[in-house]
C-alpha cells in the first residue's frame, strides 16, 4: 500500500469549491494555480498528466498543509484501522460515520476548519495509535471517491468510500436466508455492490433519488458490480454497520 494519501478532488480558490480530479480534463488552464489541498486549502496542488502513470494531482514542492491536515501523515495499515474500529463502540462508530459524511460529503467547504493543530484530535479521517508508552502516531485513513476509477492497486485495501451516488435495494429470501445487496450507482457509471445482513436491510431508499453515502471497507473485485466488503463485516450482531447514507 502507498504511504501517501492521494488527491481524488481539490479545492478551487477562485471559486471556493472542491472540484473532482475528473472535472479537469480538457480545462486544465483553467484551473491551473487556483489548486489546493481540499482539506487544508493551504498547499498548493499541480496536475501530472505527462508520465506513464495515470493522470494526478500532487503537493508543489516547498508547498506545506496544516499541521492537522491528513495529506500530512502516512495512511494507516489494515491492520491499524481494524484494531482502532474494533475497540469503538456501536454509538463511536455511527458518530465517526456521521462525522466522515459531514466531513467528505456534506460540508466539504469547511474541511479546513477541521485540519488546525487543534483538531487533530476530532477530526474523522485521523487516527491515532499508541506507538510507546510516551508517544502516539497519527495516521490518515485512505479515502477513494465512487467517482473515480478503481483499479487493482485499490483491491484489498481499508478505504472510506465516498460521494454522490444512486442506491437501490435487491432483497433475497432463500433456504431460509434472507438478505439484501444494496447497489452502487456512481456518476462515471461505476457499479459497486454491498452483501446487507437482514436487520440492517434498508427500507427508505428511493431508487431516483441522489445520496450522499458513505462506506468503510475494501473493494474484493474488479468486475461489473465492483464489491465492497464492509469493515466490521462479521460483527453484525451488537456493531453498527459500516455506511451511511443521506439525501442531497
Amino acid at each position: 500500500m502507498s504511504r501517501d494519501l492521494k488527491y481524488d478532488e481539490f479545492f478551487f480558490r477562485r471559486e471556493n469549491r472542491i472540484v473532482s480530479i475528473m472535472d479537469i480534463n480538457n480545462n486544465y488552464l483553467y484551473y491551473q494555480n487556483e489548486m489546493f489541498c481540499p482539506d487544508c486549502h493551504r498547499a498548493e496542488l499541480s496536475f501530472v498528466n505527462n508520465t506513464n502513470k495515470t493522470p494526478h494531482l500532487r503537493t508543489k514542492q516547498n508547498s506545506t498543509h496544516t499541521q492537522g491536515c491528513p495529506h500530512n501523515y502516512n495512511v494507516a495499515s489494515n491492520k491499524t484501522i481494524i484494531k482502532c474500529f474494533t475497540n469503538l463502540t456501536s454509538e463511536q462508530i455511527e458518530n465517526k460515520l456521521n462525522s466522515m459524511m459531514r466531513y467528505l460529503c456534506v460540508a466539504q467547504h469547511t474541511r479546513n476548519e477541521n485540519t488546525s493543530s487543534n483538531n487533530v484530535e476530532h477530526n474523522p479521517m485521523l487516527i491515532k495509535t499508541q506507538k510507546s508508552q510516551e508517544t502516539k502516531e497519527i495516521q490518515a485513513i485512505k479515502r477513494k471517491s465512487f467517482n473515480i476509477a478503481i483499479n487493482e492497486k485499490d483491491l484489498a485495501c481499508i478505504c472510506v468510500f465516498y460521494g454522490k451516488v444512486k442506491l437501490s435495494v435487491e432483497e433475497i429470501i432463500q433456504d431460509k436466508k434472507h438478505y439484501a445487496f444494496l447497489k452502487i450507482f456512481a456518476k462515471n457509471k461505476q457499479k459497486f455492490n454491498i452483501y446487507i445482513p437482514k436487520h440492517f436491510i434498508p427500507k427508505d431508499i428511493e431508487t431516483d433519488t441522489e445520496y450522499n453515502f458513505v462506506a468503510i471497507g475494501t473493494i474484493k473485485n474488479i468486475s461489473e458490480f465492483l464489491k465492497i466488503e464492509l469493515l466490521l463485516g462479521q460483527k453484525y450482531d451488537d456493531k453498527s454497520i459500516s455506511i451511511k447514507y443521506q439525501k442531497c
